[in-house]
């Protein structure tokens, strides 16, 4: 069940942040990301680093069936449900979907529970690119039991690389008048 996203809500930042940290092609495919399955069979067979080529859909449907078993078969039903979820369904409700659902460590599901976890002290709630950073960047790097000093530094570092990335990939703002 996809839950619907609404525009001008905090969670378009999240949603853009989300792309350009895990699926920068996100708009541009259909459930998968050819160029990004070809890098990962390349670099597989060049014995270079083992990387995912998950699209946000993938992504959406292993945290929806918890099936993170590593098997060829997985890997083809996933892919299925993903082209056919993207082939049905708006591209925003889908990443909205996600990251309402998705596990950010230590008891902390959707990023709802993170801006709370993290920030509920703070008066000013807002949240701003690098707060989206982080908390996107907890997707790869979930919260441990027990805070540690070098998964601070890891997510930080995660963190640091998203807001880069987007700055890069969003469009300069037009001229000021």
């Amino acid at each position: 069940m996809l839950i619907k996203f609404e525009p001008g809500t905090d969670s378009e930042l999240f949603l853009r942040i989300l792309e350009s940290a895990e699926d920068h092609r996100y708009r541009d495919h259909w459930g998968i990301d050819p160029i990004a399955i070809v890098r990962a069979i390349r670099n597989l067979l060049l014995g270079r680093r083992l990387e995912g080529a998950s699209t946000i859909e993938q992504q959406y449907v292993r945290t929806c069936t918890g099936n993170r078993k590593i098997s060829l078969v997985r890997k083809c039903e996933e892919v299925t449900v993903s082209i056919l979820l993207a082939l049905s369904s708006d591209k925003n409700d889908i990443a909205h979907s996600y990251i309402c659902c998705a596990y950010f460590g230590e008891g902390l599901c959707g990023y709802k529970s993170v801006i709370s976890a993290l920030w509920s002290e703070e008066s000013d709630s807002s949240t701003d690119l690098y707060r989206a950073a982080v908390v996107i960047a907890m997707l790869k790097r979930p919260k441990p039991i027990g805070d540690s000093a070098k998964w601070k530094i890891a997510l930080q570092n995660r963190a640091n690389y998203i807001v880069s990335r987007h700055i890069k990939s969003s469009p300069p703002p037009p001229p000021v008048p």
